[in-house]
């Protein structure tokens, strides 16, 4: 999918305020490996002052894979897959966490205007410190 014509690849910057996107009071809670993750958005002017539509910026959000975690169900990294890891609690996603996530083929919710996508705990990539996000880089779209 290209976004701008002629001009190469897209670039935009997320401004950290985009990263404080709250997660929206009562929200259901995933059953057992599931987690709920909302895209971090980006702005609506790019870097070049180009004004961005809504189905644009949401078109980019599924390339960048740049999530919050919203809720995070209560088997996540503790099914037999997991069981000879020895993971921590530390290193268990918790509900703000940023992560780079492949969704493949997420199924996705709307809730408070909020989209929502569900995911499995083993399509997590990466936990992302928000002072990294400005390194990363991913489809054309500089975070």
């Amino acid at each position: 999918m290209t976004f701008a014509s002629g001009a190469g690849a897209f670039n935009d910057k997320i401004g950290l305020a985009d990263l404080e996107t709250p997660i929206p009071e009562g929200i259901p809670q995933p059953p057992l490996w599931r987690i709920f993750a909302i895209p971090v958005r980006l702005r609506k002017v790019s870097a070049g002052g180009i004004i961005l539509t809504d189905d644009s910026i949401d078109a980019m959000e599924w390339q960048h894979q740049l999530y919050k975690i919203a809720a995070v169900g209560p088997q996540v990294y503790k099914g037999p897959a997991y069981k000879h890891f020895e993971i921590s609690e530390d290193e268990i996603p918790k509900a703000g966490d940023l992560w780079l996530i492949d969704p493949k083929q997420p199924r996705r919710f709307v809730f408070k205007d909020l989209t929502v996508i569900v995911v499995n705990d083993d399509q997590l990539l990466a936990r992302v410190d928000p002072a990294s996000v400005p390194h990363l880089k991913m489809s054309g779209v500089s975070l």
